[in-house]
């Protein structure tokens, strides 16, 4: 179950990674992407935020995993993740929108 957890988890970063590029493509080819230094603290932190979150999410929603009485260490494993890249996520979306 690890081994599933653990393909679960990369295989929603890659997805992320190429739906970001492909984000970025676009604002670049709209002229909406500013290249230049310094960037804009809060769009770059909205966009790590964001993609954190979406991250995580999609590694819990994509993740098909037997359910057993919820206490197997895969299992709770699988929870700490979430948590650990979710909830960056949500600091940073948050903080970006107070600032």
């Amino acid at each position: 179950m690890t081994t599933e957890i653990n393909g679960a988890l990369w295989s929603a970063f890659w997805t992320i990674v190429v739906i970001a590029a492909f984000s970025i493509g676009v604002a670049a080819n709209l002229n909406r992407l500013a290249l230049s230094l310094p960037l804009d603290p809060v769009r770059a932190v909205t966009f790590i935020g964001s993609a954190l979150v979406a991250w995580a999410t999609l590694m819990e929603l994509a993740g098909d995993f037997p359910v057993w009485d919820g206490k197997a260490f895969p299992q709770l494993a699988h929870t700490v993740i979430f948590k650990a890249i979710f909830l960056p996520g949500i600091l940073l979306v948050l903080t970006s929108i107070l600032l």
